[in-house]
């Protein structure tokens, strides 16, 4: 595709049946998933709840980095995902995910 036909963003409603089943396809060093899952239900829990980051300091913010094709989208849309199912109580209408390139 030329650069003016690929779209500037995508949006997903989640959770989404096309990204049903990215979380377990993916493959990483085997604690890597489980530590990020744990990591970002913390800081949404934390956030919730009105935690002030003055009392407990963590940082809101994932950042993946890598050279292309290392599956760092593909690793936001599953956690993405899998916030949204495992988290439903708590937000219950879901959530949206939006990829911008």
């Amino acid at each position: 595709k030329s650069e003016a036909e690929v779209p500037s963003m995508k949006q997903w409603a989640l959770p989404s049946k096309e990204l049903h089943g990215l979380w377990e396809n993916l493959i990483y060093e085997q604690t890597l998933k489980v530590e990020l899952l744990q990591y970002a239900s913390a800081m949404l829990l934390l956030s919730r709840r009105g935690i002030d980051n003055k009392i407990i300091n963590w940082n809101k913010v994932l950042l993946f980095h890598g050279p292309p094709g290392t599956g760092k989208t593909s690793i936001c849309k599953a956690l993405a995902q899998k916030l949204t199912i495992r988290l439903s109580d708590a937000y219950p209408h879901g959530g949206t995910l939006i990829e911008v390139n």
